[in-house]
Order: structure tokens, then sequence, then C-alpha cells
């Protein structure tokens, strides 16, 4: 009888040790599972890591091309104006007295980039066209119409006598 006993109670804990062990079995594999996970999240996440530091290099690489640029063109329009005597330099504090900061009154027209406005400079009655601050997009397109105007004479006899860029303010001038 304590033979018996004995088995069954060796049968029992045989049960609880296979469960265990198969418990074990399945813990282990899914720990082997999520590892697999980690390691894979890992290594995307260090790809992703990489690709965001290639795109912000290659960003700051574009911004300084644009930089370079844009401080050719300042340059290449700052020996055109200071070279050339037809054209004179003005300030902003110039432009913005001779069109009494602006004035709506003196406003003649207005287009895509921006404003027209009739003033005198130097005694002499001019229309100055300023760029939009909204349309600072558009400081390109500006750029290209400024030296196709300064090859050219307008009807109505126009002379194009200035130009100036500021951040806040672009404009050019033409007098009859």
């Amino acid at each position: 009888m304590q033979a018996l006993l004995l088995s069954s109670e060796s049968l029992e804990e045989t049960k609880i040790v296979n469960a265990s062990l198969k418990r074990e079995e399945v813990l282990r594999k899914i720990a082997s599972e999520e590892k697999t996970k980690y390691l894979k999240v890992m290594k995307e996440l260090e790809e992703a890591k990489n690709k965001f530091s290639k795109e912000s290099y290659e960003r700051q690489m574009a911004e300084l091309d644009v930089l370079k640029e844009s401080i050719e063109k300042q340059r290449i329009v700052d020996k055109l104006l200071s070279n050339d005597r037809r054209y004179r330099k003005y300030s902003m504090d110039d432009i913005k007295i001779a069109t009494k900061f602006f004035s709506e009154d003196l406003m003649i027209g207005e287009g895509g980039y921006g404003k027209v406005y009739r003033c005198n400079l130097d005694h002499t009655p001019v229309a100055v066209k300023v760029l939009h601050q909204d349309a600072i997009n558009k400081k390109e397109e500006f750029l290209k119409e400024v030296f196709l105007v300064l090859g050219f004479f307008f009807p109505l006899n126009l002379f194009y006598i200035g130009v100036s860029f500021w951040w806040t303010c672009s404009y050019h001038i033409l007098t009859k």
C-alpha cells in the first residue's frame, strides 16, 4: 500500500515537473520571440537614425547651397550697382521717407510681387516697386524681373535707376 502511495506521489511529482518543464519551454520560446522582436525594433531604430542623419545632412547641404547662391546673387547685384554709375544705392530709410512710409496716397499700382509707389528721389520723380513681405518665396522671380528690366528701356521712356534687397523689403526703382 505504501508502495502504491509512493508511486502515486511520484506520478504526481512527475506530472508537476513535466508541466513546469513545458511552462519553462513555452516561456523560453516567448522570451526568444520577444528578443527577436526587440532586436528587429532596435535594427529598425538604428536604420531610422541613420536615415534621419542622412536627410538632416542633405537638408543642411541644400540650405548651404541656397545660402551660397543667395550670397552670390547679392554680390552680383552689389557689384552691378557699385560699378555702374547709372545706378545709385538707396537706403531703406531713403525709400521710406520718399514714399512717406509707403503711404497709400502714393500707391499707383499693385501686382503679384507687391505694390508700386510714386515718389521723388534726388529731385527725380520715380516709381518704387516693393516686394510684399509675404511674397518672400517669390523673391527669385522678383530677382529675375529685376535682371530682365536691367537690359531694356521701358515704354513711356522709363529708365531703371536702382535696386535693393533686404530680408524685410525688396524694391526696384524706375524713372522717366
